[in-house]
C-alpha cells in the first residue's frame, strides 16, 4: 500500500463563501526543540549530609502558539466604519493558523538542594529554586495553561514576549521520611513476633511545598479595538502594586493603575505583569504507610494520606478584567483538606 492510498486526497465538498471561517497549516511546519544546559557542584559537608548547587538554563525554539489569526485588521487600519472591508481577505471571517511554530522561551534558575540521612531511618530533603521563565506563548490549551492565551496584536508577536504565565520566582520544597523503629530489623521489638505484627512496618512521610505567586495577566471587559481577531489589554498608568505591603482579597492590586485603552487602539500592558503577582501557596501533604510483608514477593501496604493536611486556605488569583466591578478581588481558593485511604498489594 502506498502513502497516497492510505491517506487519499479528500475533495472540497463546496466552494468558500463570504464570511466563512477557515484554518490552515503552512507548508513549512518545523518541529519545535529545546536546548538545556546545567552546571552543578555537589559536596558532602558532614557525614550523611549532601549539598548540591545547580545552575539550569533552557532555550525553547519554534514552540507552538495557540493560534495565529491571519485575517486580523492591520494595526494601523482600525477605526470607524466597516472593519470587515479592511481585513486582508475581506470575503472571509477568521483565517486561523493553529499551533504555529513561532514561539520562543528562555529559562534560567539557581537550584540548591540539601539532604541528610539519620541512622535511625529518618531522612530529610530540602530543595529551593530561584529562577525566571520568559516566553511569547505559555501554552496552547486553556485547560492546561495558567493565565491568558490570547494574543493582542497578531501583527506584533514580539509584543507578546513577557514573563511566562506560570513563572514562580521562588519555590521551596521540604520532604521528610521516617521509618518508625519498631519491628523486624529495627531498634525496638525486633525479636517479638507479636509486637512486630502490631507495631512493625510503619512509615511517616511529609511534603511541604512553598511556591510564590505567578504574574497576573490583565484584560478588559470590552474589546473596542475593532481589530476583528486581536485581543484587548488595558493601558498601564503606573505600577499595579497596592499602596499597602499587605494586599487583601478585596484589593489584591491597584485597579486604578490600569485603564481601558481608547477605542480602536491596543493597550500598552504586557502579556503578564512581572511585578504584580497572585498569591503564593503553602501546602503540607502528610501520609502514613503500613507495610505488611508476608514473604519476599508479597507485600500489602495500607495507606492513609492527607493533602493540604493543615487545611490552609490557598487563595486563587484575583479577577484581572479591568472595567469589571470585581477587578482586583479574589473570590475562590484551592482545595481544602482531602483525606484518602488506600490499600496496595505488590507481588
Amino acid at each position: 500500500m502506498t502513502l497516497s492510498e492510505a491517506f487519499p486526497t479528500v475533495p472540497i465538498t463546496r466552494e468558500l463563501v463570504p464570511q466563512d471561517s477557515v484554518s490552515t497549516i503552512g507548508p513549512d511546519h518545523p518541529a519545535p526543540y529545546v536546548n538545556q544546559w546545567t552546571f552543578s557542584v555537589q559536596r558532602e559537608l558532614l557525614r550523611n549530609t549532601l549539598f548540591e548547587v545547580t545552575y539550569v538554563g533552557q532555550k525553547g525554539t519554534r514552540l507552538q502558539i495557540v493560534s495565529h489569526q491571519l485575517n486580523q485588521v492591520p494595526a494601523q487600519l482600525p477605526g470607524p466604519g466597516n472593519a470587515q472591508s479592511r481585513r486582508p481577505s475581506p470575503n472571509l471571517n477568521s483565517v486561523a493558523y493553529p499551533f504555529k511554530p513561532v514561539g520562543n522561551s528562555t529559562y534560567h534558575a539557581l537550584q540548591v538542594e540539601g539532604e541528610h540521612r539519620f541512622p535511625a531511618g529518618l531522612n530529610f530533603l530540602g530543595w529551593y529554586s530561584f529562577g525566571k521563565s520568559i516566553d511569547d506563548s505559555s501554552g496552547i490549551f486553556a485547560f492546561r495553561t495558567i493565565g491568558t492565551l490570547a494574543i493582542q496584536d497578531h501583527y506584533n508577536l514580539k509584543g507578546e514576549r513577557a514573563v511566562s504565565t506560570f513563572d514562580r520566582t521562588h519555590t521551596a520544597v521540604v520532604t521528610g521520611v521516617y521509618e518508625l523503629p519498631f519491628g523486624s530489623g529495627k531498634r525496638f521489638a525486633s525479636g517479638n513476633r507479636i509486637l512486630c505484627a502490631v507495631v512493625g512496618g510503619w512509615q511517616v512521610n511529609g511534603i511541604l511545598t512553598l511556591p510564590t505567586g505567578v504574574p497576573l495577566s490583565m484584560g478588559t471587559s470590552q474589546n473596542l479595538t475593532g481589530s476583528l481577531g486581536g485581543g484587548s489589554r488595558p493601558n498601564r498608568l503606573r505600577s499595579g502594586k497596592p499602596a499597602s505591603d499587605e494586599p487583601t482579597i478585596r484589593r489584591w492590586f491597584d485597579v486604578g493603575a490600569y485603564a481601558p485603552p481608547p477605542q480602536f487602539q491596543f493597550g500598552n500592558t504586557s502579556r503578564t505583569e512581572s511585578d504584580v503577582r497572585g498569591p503564593g501557596t503553602a501546602r503540607l501533604d502528610f501520609s502514613l504507610f503500613r507495610n505488611l510483608r508476608f514473604n519476599e514477593r508479597l507485600n500489602l501496604q495500607i495507606r492513609a494520606e492527607a493533602f493540604n493536611a493543615t487545611n490552609r486556605v490557598n487563595f486563587a488569583g484575583p479577577n484581572t478584567t479591568i472595567g469589571s466591578p470585581a477587578a482586583g478581588t479574589i473570590t475562590s481558593a484551592g482545595d481544602a483538606r482531602i483525606i484518602q485511604l488506600g490499600v496496595r498489594l505488590t507481588f
